[in-house]
């Protein structure tokens, strides 16, 4: 019967030496095959990988998103503390996440203080509208007027930089 590995390829691997031709054919059991790992790893081999694919195992999604997202962590961290607000703002956290994603919503997002409080500017690099997308510390859309959006456009210097896109 053909073995699934060719004699060739087996031989440079060192299959040959040390698990039987039974195993290399089709229908082998689960059992035969963790026997013969057992017989071909030392002990200290199979505890670094059993120790290897636990750690695997363990992270959790939420884990590696924060690990991904430390630039989205501090700012909403800066935005929460300007507002003076809870740091959950899930509105800027969508933000930020679409302005990863998605080409279109790529640039950057602005905390300006100004005489109302404090506006969250996203200025898109692809937009040929500047300073269409403001908003409050609620996440609100402001329709700014006159003075106020004078007030918006003009903070939008390199200090009140929250997040660059990527």
């Amino acid at each position: 019967m053909e073995s699934r590995i060719s004699q060739p390829l087996a031989h440079k691997l060192g299959l040959l030496n040390c698990i039987p031709a039974t195993v290399l054919r089709p229908g082998v059991g689960t059992l035969d095959i963790i026997y013969y790992f057992n017989r071909l790893f030392t002990p200290i081999m199979r505890l670094i990988a059993i120790t290897l694919l636990a750690c695997v195992m363990s992270c959790s999604k939420q884990d590696t998103a924060d690990q991904l997202f430390p630039q989205e962590e501090h700012a909403i961290a800066i935005a929460s503390a300007k507002c003076q607000c809870s740091p959950e703002m899930p509105w800027l956290r969508d933000m930020i996440r679409q302005a990863e994603s998605d080409v279109t919503s790529k640039g950057v997002i602005y905390a300006i203080e100004h005489s109302n409080g404090v506006a969250f500017l996203h200025q898109p690099w692809v937009s040929s509208c500047y300073g269409c997308l403001v908003f409050d510390c609620n996440g609100k859309a402001l329709k700014p007027n006159g003075g106020l959006m004078d007030e918006i456009i003009s903070g939008a210097k390199e200090e009140n930089i929250i997040y660059t896109s990527h």
